[in-house]
């Protein structure tokens, strides 16, 4: 789990949200579809929410995979993300993608105070 935020005054251009709705993201032997997903409503922030399920091939052909979801609230002078990666060989119950979304609108009601 990752939780970040920063000074900045990026925000999310709209166009994105069409022009990019569904592509790819790979690395070395890891590939996954990244798509959008439906993103919390925050008062007076701008949320998009984005989600993938990667495949890694490793040593004889077999395949591991990965969920990861990331939620991110532009505020006007803060940007602020959340990403919950699974891992595939944890004995632990996996965190879902609710629990990042909801820990985003934590995350930005302590932010506010």
């Amino acid at each position: 789990m990752y939780v970040v935020v920063a000074a900045s005054g990026a925000t999310l251009d709209p166009a994105l949200l069409d022009e990019c709705g569904h592509w790819t993201a790979s690395a070395a032997h890891t590939t996954g579809p990244v798509a959008f997903v439906a993103a919390p409503a925050i008062d007076d922030a701008t949320t998009v929410g984005l989600s993938t399920t990667t495949t890694t091939l490793v040593e004889g052909g077999t395949e591991t995979h990965s969920h990861a979801a990331t939620f991110t609230a532009y505020l006007g002078d803060y940007v602020t993300f959340v990403t919950v990666v699974s891992d595939p060989g944890s004995p632990n119950p996996q965190l879902g993608q609710e629990f990042a979304s909801d820990l985003l609108v934590k995350t930005v009601s302590a932010l506010r105070g």
